[in-house]
């Protein structure tokens, strides 16, 4: 999802619409205006038309800024942000394949040691520790999902450096 051009955006042709109306209706107030016969109620009214037309214009201009602004200032911080999320995942994921691998090593010890070693106690304490490594798991990756949420084209350019590390 790439995000538009403020220039493409619904709002921008709106303020760009409204501000060329308050510059017609400014020209207009002139010409009444400067008219051989002035109509100064008529010039008043045009004349605080274009005065809102104005503000309106400018609100949405500065709105449009302002949320241009908001974006570019978060994205150099979720990029970071994301950055150490992702490392926690990962380092996390590491963890339960650890886990895993360590069960599966002292099944195998205690069923060449005739039950020396209790199989059920070690698989508890592993299963214990690698459900509490799961639920961190899911809290990362749900931290993760966020960010995708609010920058999504700086989550994929880091997913992306991630990958080629991890892959090679």
């Amino acid at each position: 999802m790439t995000e538009k051009p403020f220039y493409k955006t619904a709002d921008f042709w709106v303020a760009v619409g409204v501000f060329i109306l308050a510059v017609a209706v400014s020209v207009i107030t002139v010409a009444v205006a400067v008219s051989s016969s002035p109509n100064k109620l008529a010039a008043g009214l045009l004349q605080s038309m274009a005065f809102l037309l104005s503000i309106v214009a400018a609100f949405i201009f500065g709105r449009i800024a302002s949320r241009k602004s908001a974006q570019d200032a978060l994205r150099s911080h979720a990029k970071s942000a994301f950055r150490r999320s992702l490392s926690i995942y990962w380092a996390f994921r590491r963890l339960d394949d650890k886990i895993n691998e360590q069960a599966t090593t002292l099944d195998t010890i205690a069923a060449q040691r005739n039950g020396e070693l209790d199989p059920m106690l070690v698989r508890l304490a592993m299963d214990t520790i690698q459900t509490q490594v799961q639920e961190q798991l899911g809290t990362s990756s749900d931290s993760l999902e966020d960010w995708r949420d609010i920058v999504p084209e700086e989550v994929k350019l880091v997913e992306d450096e991630a990958g080629k590390r991890i892959n090679g």
